[in-house]
């Protein structure tokens, strides 16, 4: 979640946030100069994959990408499974869990 933020300085300050929610704007813009955003191909191919990441969920996905374009220009393009959660059950937070690590080259 947003707590700060300083336009000179570049940075933010955010806190952790739990479910629902919509992750990683790290792809995300408001210029939709860029060539992905314009591409009808990519975006059909990139649709089709998303919707069926999502399968039934894709409909409320999409309604958050919609409204994050309509109401504040955000051009919202990296819904993963990772990314968005919408607090049910069978969503996965497998990014909360600890990596495994390979301990082999010390063996």
């Amino acid at each position: 979640m947003l707590e700060g933020f300083d336009d000179t300085l570049r940075v933010i300050e955010i806190t952790f946030v739990r479910s629902p929610y919509f992750l990683d704007f790290g792809k995300a813009t408001t210029d939709d100069r860029r060539k992905e955003y314009r591409d009808p191909q990519f975006l059909a191919k990139a649709i089709h994959s998303w919707q069926q990441d999502f399968g039934a969920k894709w409909k409320e996905v999409a309604a958050v990408i919609h409204y994050l374009k309509d109401k504040h220009e955000i051009l919202y393009l990296d819904p993963r499974r990772g990314n968005v959660n919408f607090g049910d059950a069978d969503d996965d937070d497998d990014w909360l869990a600890e990596p495994g690590i390979d301990y082999s080259e010390y063996e």
